[in-house]
């Protein structure tokens, strides 16, 4: 009855959800986690703004933020969801704003991140069968569907999001999840820096989009730029708006691929062939911020630092001969960054009103992420090498030797798109590899795919022709319960899940052994049991000829063999 319609795929990562169909390459829309909270009016949900646009000026409005990533001094990390946030995001992605669909006509496939506990999910699960009465649903891991999207169902996933990278090994559709590695080290953390460097270092002023007044003189057959000062615009707001302007930047001066949808935008902004790039208010950035800018990336991420020796061997970097690398690394070391406080809201039960909640001063001290010196994040975080190693050592000293996972690192997330980023962690591998025999491989996608290779696996794996019984049902929900469906597949592999109706145990266990395993719960097994056939080579041919049915405008499909 259903086997036409396509699965709806809400990919929800750490600050961004992306929406579209099953069979697609790419996301039909993106929007950030956050509403527009009016101030001063006694706002309910109702009265928020959606989608709330960074170049849009919006007066006396808040930050309303739906998922918030938050990664304490004990070294500890977790998601601080607003759930009825989420509830009216997923109520705007379905309105006519954006997908224009009835969530209650099709399969959705929701995103997680790869640590979450049993509430995560159980809320998430009673918000799409109890307010958008679905009929069926399926809750898979992020890092899993990524490796689903390079063609591999094995391997260890370097995640490089906006707000946290972690890496963690898949094995066969499986996560460890007591051997994922985490830190809050992502694109965010390099807008700020960014934006601390040009206007302190550099006194390059950055004004939101919002802001500039841009009105055209005919007599002059110039353009007059004028500067709002935009008083009833709220310090959080503005400072999103700032960040949104270094993002774009950063997107032109640094990343090495671009959107196609974003090639002309590209154009209009870069004054010549001399990566020299114009901010909205006429300012120029020169060829040799833009160099400099380049250098502060591997500092972060590698701990990366370049030398006039070293210098003279990249090739585009022709206006740094005459800088001190010495003093340059020590003044980024003492920028003062700017913080954007993501203050946390309730629904008042009573009146549905949305109240401010006192912040809690030990907990925000205590959260790395509002810290606003780079030393801070260099306490925890060595380079990403001795991330990558940590996390193999970790797979060592417990004893779980699989090839297939230890020497396949699978590189994804919209902050691996950094200028050179794959050649640098190539260049470590010798130092990666001397804890085991066998030499690591990269694999990773071409061009733009390396940004949704989540969403794309999400497409690969709910175009086949079994996803259906993978898939929680409403009727499932009703007579078993939230925690029953949740925990299905652990309860089947004990042989004492109810059967759900018309679908025999057996079924489903040969369905889920062909394919993929479900990873909507984590066992306490060290690992799945192995299939007598070649589970992966199946795969992947099912993968390849779903890419080839359904993924034909990618133009990186074969590019990751």
């Amino acid at each position: 009855m259903f086997q036409n319609i396509q699965t709806i795929i809400l990919d929800v990562n750490d600050g961004e959800m992306r929406a579209g169909y099953s069979g697609e390459c790419s996301p039909r829309y993106k929007s950030n986690l956050i509403l527009g909270l009016p101030l001063g009016h006694n706002a309910t949900l109702k009265h928020t703004i959606f989608p709330l646009l960074p170049e849009t000026k919006r007066d006396n409005v808040e930050l309303l933020y739906g998922m918030k990533y938050v990664y304490n001094d004990n070294n500890n990390s977790r998601y601080d969801i607003n759930f009825e946030v989420m509830e009216k995001l997923f109520e705007d992605i379905s309105g006519s704003k954006a997908l224009d669909v009835n969530f209650q006509d099709h399969p959705i496939l929701l995103t997680e991140p790869n640590k979450t506990d049993s509430k995560y999910r159980e809320k998430f699960t009673e918000l799409m069968f109890e307010s958008y009465n679905v009929y069926q649903l399926f809750l898979s891991r992020r890092s899993v569907l990524s490796c689903y999207g390079c063609a591999r169902t094995s391997g260890l996933v370097l995640n490089v999001e906006k707000n946290c990278t972690n890496l963690c090994g898949i094995y066969e559709g499986y996560i460890f999840q007591k051997h994922i590695e985490e830190v809050p080290i992502g694109g965010e953390l390099i807008d700020r820096i960014y934006l601390s460097y040009l206007e302190n270092t550099k006194n390059i002023k950055i004004y939101p989009f919002f802001s500039i007044d841009k009105t055209s003189n005919t007599e002059k057959r110039n353009n007059e730029i004028k500067i709002l000062k935009c008083p009833l615009v709220t310090k959080s707001y503005y400072l999103w708006g700032s960040l949104h302007v270094i993002n774009q930047m950063k997107e032109n001066l640094i990343n090495d691929y671009q959107h196609p949808n974003d090639k002309k935008k590209k154009d209009t902004n870069m004054t010549d062939g001399n990566n020299n790039y114009k901010l909205p208010d006429g300012n120029i950035i020169d060829q040799h911020t833009s160099e400099t800018l380049r250098l502060i990336f591997p500092y972060i991420f590698f701990r990366k630092k370049y030398n006039q020796n070293s210098i003279s061997k990249i090739n585009g970097l022709t206006t740094l001969n005459d800088i001190n690398f010495n003093l340059f690394y020590d003044m980024l070391r003492k920028l003062k960054l700017p913080v954007l406080l993501k203050y946390n809201y309730k629904i008042n039960n009573t009146n549905s009103i949305i109240e401010k909640i006192i912040d809690n001063t030990n907990e925000k001290s205590s959260n790395i992420c509002y810290a606003d010196q780079i030393e801070t994040y260099f306490e925890i975080f060595d380079g990403l090498q001795d991330f990558i190693k940590k996390g193999i050592l970790s797979f060592i000293s417990a004893n779980i030797h699989l090839d297939e996972v230890l020497n396949f690192l699978i590189v994804t997330g919209e902050s691996t798109m950094f200028h050179n980023f794959v050649g640098i962690l190539k260049s470590y591998l010798p130092f990666i590899d001397t804890i085991k025999e066998k030499s690591t491989k990269i694999i990773y996608s071409k061009g733009a795919d390396r940004r949704c290779n989540c969403f794309i696996g999400a497409s690969i794996l709910s175009s086949l022709g079994s996803f259906p019984q993978f898939c929680m049902t409403k009727s499932e929900y009703e007579e078993f319960g939230v925690k029953n469906i949740v925990d299905k597949n652990e309860l089947i592999e004990r042989g004492i899940y109810p059967h759900p109706p018309n679908c025999s145990k057996g079924k489903i266990v040969q369905t889920m052994t062909n394919y993929q395993r479900s990873d909507t719960i984590i066992t306490s097994r060290p690992f799945p049991p192995v299939c007598k056939q070649k589970r992966d080579e199946r795969i992947i041919r099912v993968i390849l000829s779903h890419e080839r049915s359904y993924l034909v405008t990618s133009s990186s499909t074969m590019n990751r063999w």
